[in-house]
């Protein structure tokens, strides 16, 4: 591991992920958008870690919880949000977010002179963090923290009002 990979600079990778969002047409809602949401996945993350007893990729799992979603600005908006969408169709657009997101936080890690098997690392709990089913026995531990991360913040107040803020600014009844 090479220095940086020891001292992330989560700022500069959370500012990375504020401006792609913000040049997107969607998921701007103050505190309850998507880049405050990947803040609430890094803290709740950093909470798991300072409970557990075992040895833990911190640096890893907090830079992977900044990044896990920034995939979603690559989503076809118009199969989320638009008229008379079916349920279904915004699932499948929906679970394509975490690979959207390996080739951007793959790019702006490399660009920003983190060592390759701390990519591969963060890319692969990126790419993972959404994963289902039979696989679920396979994971390691950081694999764990990021998805109870980002459960966790799922359930709070901004993760219940945040479906009610998509559909105003979108005039759903629901999604």
């Amino acid at each position: 591991m090479i220095k940086k990979d020891l001292n992330p600079n989560y700022k500069e990778i959370y500012n990375f992920v504020k401006e792609k969002f913000e040049k997107t047409s969607h998921f701007k809602h103050g505190p309850f958008d998507e880049t405050y949401y990947s803040l609430r996945v890094y803290e709740s993350a950093k909470e798991i870690i300072s409970k557990l007893n075992k040895k833990v990729k911190k640096n890893v799992v907090l830079v992977a919880c900044i990044l896990h979603d920034v995939g979603k600005i690559k989503l076809k908006t118009s199969k989320i949000f638009g008229k008379n969408r079916a349920v279904g169709a915004f699932r499948e657009e929906w679970r394509k977010h975490p690979k959207l997101s390996v080739p951007i936080a793959r790019r702006f890690l490399k660009k920003r002179g983190y060592s390759k098997e701390f990519i591969d690392e963060v890319c692969y709990l990126v790419e993972n963090h959404d994963m289902r089913g039979d696989l679920l026995d396979k994971r390691c531990v950081e694999l764990k923290i990021i998805q109870d991360a980002d459960l966790i913040a799922d359930i709070g107040f901004a993760g219940f009002i945040r479906p009610f803020l998509y559909c105003g600014k979108f005039s759903k009844k629901s999604i």
